[in-house]
C-alpha cells in the first residue's frame, strides 16, 4: 500500500483568533498564566453587584463606560477577586482578555483590542481608555492592563517556538 500524500498547504498569511468576552487570562511577572481562567457562568460573581454598587453607584459606572450591567462582567470578576483577597490578583503584572491571551501565545505582544475592551465595563468609550475611575472606586489595580488596540491591528509575527511547538 501506497504511504498518503502529506498534506500541502499554502504559506499562512495572518491568523485572527475570535472568542468569547468577558473572560480572561492573568500572567505573572515571568509572563506565565498564573491560573486557568474562570468561567463567566462560575458562580463566584454570585451576589456581586450589590456589593460593587455600594462603592461606586450603578449610574455612575454606567457614565463612565456605558455597559449592561452583567455580573460575569471583567468588571465584577476582578471585583470578586480582589473582595475574596486573591492572591492571584497580587500576582498579576498583565491582564490579557482570552482572544488576546491567545495573541500573546502566538506573537510575544500584549495588547487589548478594542472590542474585547468594551466588554470588560472598565472601558470608557468616550476617552477611548481605562477607566481608573471605576476600578479606583473598586479598589481594583490597573497597573496590569495594556494598551488598546483596534480590530485589525497587526501585532506581529508568529513565534518560531511557538510553531515548532504547536506544528
Amino acid at each position: 500500500a501506497k504511504p498518503p500524500k502529506k498534506a500541502v498547504w499554502p504559506p499562512i498569511a495572518s491568523i485572527g483568533i475570535d472568542t468569547w468576552a468577558v473572560d480572561f487570562g492573568l500572567l505573572d511577572a515571568n509572563d506565565a498564566l498564573i491560573a486557568n481562567p474562570y468561567h463567566y457562568r462560575d458562580s463566584h460573581t454570585d451576589g456581586i453587584l450589590e456589593q460593587a454598587f455600594t462603592r461606586m453607584p450603578r449610574a455612575e459606572i454606567y457614565q463612565h463606560t456605558g455597559l449592561q450591567f452583567l455580573q460575569f462582567n471583567t468588571l465584577y470578576q476582578l471585583f470578586a477577586m480582589q473582595q475574596a483577597n486573591a492572591p492571584a490578583l497580587r500576582a498579576t503584572r498583565s491582564l490579557l482578555m482570552i482572544p488576546d491571551l491567545f495573541h500573546f501565545w502566538l506573537t510575544g505582544v500584549k495588547a487589548c483590542e478594542f472590542t474585547n475592551a468594551t466588554t470588560t465595563q472598565f472601558f470608557n468609550p468616550r476617552t477611548n481608555a481605562w477607566s481608573h475611575e471605576v476600578l479606583d472606586a473598586l479598589n481594583i489595580p490597573h497597573n496590569f492592563l495594556v494598551d488598546v488596540v483596534p480590530p485589525g491591528t497587526t501585532l506581529g509575527h508568529s513565534r518560531r517556538t511557538r510553531c515548532a511547538t504547536w506544528g
